[in-house]
């Protein structure tokens, strides 16, 4: 549900307004349209346990997640001198979740169980804002997906019970929806009332894609997801 600006609506006879009910909410999160977005491909890279990758046990965090994060995404070659240095950073908002593995099973619990004093594996989820544009690049033999939140949502059975967990961390937030001119163009509710108020795609990558060493592909897209 979003709220629609008055100039997209199509009745005059609004709803009252009611008290606010904005109290203890965190930052609002901007969203920019894909088309914003430049992706590209490079060369093919061994692919491990997705989503994500380990960090070894003398890195830190946040460096190494980053470190990670361009190893995948990162642009090369000429892609790299289209990122602008304050969008070539990756924006570490926060953690949304991180769960447990207490043994060499294969189940992982969102807590540290109490029986457990040192879990085999922590797994971290991070939320990344990403800028107004970057340029991303991503191995050949990978796909970049965007995955609309009511696919994820209580579908276990093709993302397993973290992936699809998403929606429910990420619904503490309020979002602004940005068109490609700067203009909020509808957000979720939340926040106090003003004069304002009234399926999965392939982004890039996979073997179809044949150019090398971070070529151009084009990939535009009219609208987010």
């Amino acid at each position: 549900m979003a709220s629609i600006p008055p100039e997209y609506q199509q009745s005059t006879n609004l709803p009252p307004a009611g008290l606010s009910f904005n109290e203890k909410q965190p930052e609002t999160i901007r969203l920019y349209p894909l088309s914003n977005y430049t992706f590209g491909t490079k060369e093919a890279q061994p692919e491990e346990d997705p989503p994500g990758d380990y960090l070894h046990h003398d890195q830190e965090e946040i460096p190494g997640f980053k470190a990670r994060l361009n190893e995948r995404l990162a642009p090369t070659g000429s892609l790299s001198a289209r990122d602008t240095p304050s969008s070539a950073d990756w924006t570490v908002h926060s953690t949304l979740a991180q769960w447990y593995r207490p043994n060499f099973e294969t189940f992982m619990y969102p807590y540290l169980p109490p029986h457990t004093t040192r879990p085999k594996e922590c797994k971290k989820l991070y939320f990344i804002q990403l800028p107004h544009t970057k340029v991303l690049a991503v191995p050949k033999n990978m796909k970049l997906l965007a995955v609309p939140l009511f696919e994820l949502y209580d579908n276990t059975g093709r993302y397993g019970p973290q992936l699809s967990a998403i929606p429910h961390y990420l619904s503490r937030y309020r979002w602004e929806f940005v068109d490609e001119e700067g203009k909020v163009v509808a957000w979720t509710p939340g926040g106090p009332v003003d004069e304002r108020v009234g399926g999965a795609k392939v982004l890039a990558g996979g073997e179809a894609e044949g150019e090398a060493n971070g070529e151009m592909q084009g990939v535009k897209a009219e609208e987010g997801a």
